[in-house]
């Protein structure tokens, strides 16, 4: 997917690549399943340039981050493997591990709706320094 467009003085430049592959070993006991999701969404280069190269997922569901619904895919690297085993038609098992990084170092992590959780400086926003 592909971003482009202005907002404000600058422009809008941001990508997005996913993928979700598996195999399953159909002719083996409990057809075993194995699978890995992929995703690398981009993140701003430079906070202090009017141009935006975050990519905005619009309408993003809250599977993203598997059951904790916490991140979305803006800024994100998110790789996650994955094993199934189908027991029968009313009984399978499978298990994933979600593995998450920031596409970019000079942006934030984002939430589902497209909120900003942490700054790229990873101090919130509404955090005060102490004065000794």
């Amino acid at each position: 997917m592909y971003q482009f467009g202005s907002f404000g003085v600058g422009t809008i430049n941001a990508w997005r690549v996913a993928a979700d592959n598996w195999y399953s070993f159909s002719s083996v006991r409990w057809r075993p399943r194995i699978g890995l999701a992929t995703d690398f969404a981009s993140g701003d280069k430079n906070p202090a340039n009017p141009d935006l190269q975050t990519f905005n997922s619009l309408f993003q569901s809250g599977t993203y981050s598997g059951r904790a619904n916490v991140l979305g895919p803006d800024n994100a690297i998110r790789l996650e493997p994955s094993l199934g085993l189908f027991f029968s038609e009313r009984l399978t098992l499978s298990a994933g591990w979600g593995f998450f990084w920031r596409e970019s170092s000079n942006d934030g992590l984002y939430g589902i709706p497209g909120n900003l959780i942490v700054p790229r400086n990873g101090v919130s926003r509404d955090t005060k320094a102490a004065v000794p």
